[in-house]
């Protein structure tokens, strides 16, 4: 990676490094890892929680997990330039794992 100070020509963040094709490929490969493992963990949370529905409650209850996780998630993957802004990428490596282990990029 390089760094740059940003001006009309570049990415507008200062002091944000550039990011060769190889590291970007490499970077949307961890990113895409990451979040399979995060969506497999809410999936498997779903079916658990899916076959203990006993009463209405439960199913609102799951509703509700649901779409607080999407929302968690969304928040995470909607930014366009996740693979080039040096911030959001260490927040994403840094982030633990709802185990409670810092997530792995392996």
């Amino acid at each position: 990676m390089t760094t740059r100070s940003a001006n009309e020509d570049h990415y507008p963040y200062q002091n944000e490094p550039t990011w060769s094709k190889s590291e970007k490929a490499i970077a949307r490969t961890a990113f895409d890892a990451a979040l399979g493992r995060e969506l497999h963990e809410v999936i498997q949370r779903a079916k658990q929680m899916a076959n203990e529905i006993q009463q209405s409650s439960d199913l609102w209850e799951l509703e509700q997990y649901l779409t607080q996780r999407r929302k968690e998630i969304e928040s995470q993957v909607r930014l366009p330039v996740f693979a080039t802004h040096t911030r959001v990428w260490e927040a994403l490596v840094r982030r633990p794992t709802r185990r409670g282990r810092a997530a792995r990029f392996v």
